[in-house]
């Protein structure tokens, strides 16, 4: 796992560290795994094929599949939750530095938590990884 580690909760990253090695082994990446909501939690999981093509419905259903028994096993999250899974898409999170850098030259927008000079919101032409120009 990478930087993107770092913005995880610490049952996010627990999650990521059970997820991420199923995924490598199945010829995925872990973009982010979430966990959504209280009562009946939803674990949302979104993944990018390894190989860089497009993620198809069976393969996130693959994914579910094989994602659920190694959930099911190792048992994170007391009671009753939920599994989401989905491709990152066109609206993708840049979580990893690969990210940032595949999509350098296109239009990125950000919204930080914390207001940078009375904004929190940003767009900006990504130019790469660690740039400050």
């Amino acid at each position: 796992m990478d930087t993107a580690e770092a913005t995880h909760t610490s049952l996010e990253a627990r999650l990521a560290a059970i997820i991420s090695p199923t995924l490598e082994s199945m010829g995925y990446e872990l973009v982010r795994v979430a966990v959504l909501g209280r009562e009946r939690p939803t674990v949302q999981v979104m993944a990018d094929r390894a190989d860089g093509s497009q993620i198809t419905v069976q393969d996130c259903e693959n994914i579910s599949h094989t994602l659920s028994a190694v959930l099911d096993v190792d048992d994170p999250i007391p009671g009753a939750w939920s599994l989401e899974i989905s491709s990152a898409g066109i609206d993708r999170p840049l979580t990893r530095a690969k990210d940032w850098n595949r999509f350098a030259g296109h239009q990125a927008r950000a919204e930080t938590v914390v207001p940078i000079d009375g904004r929190r919101r940003f767009g900006r032409k990504i130019l790469r990884f660690g740039s400050t120009d």
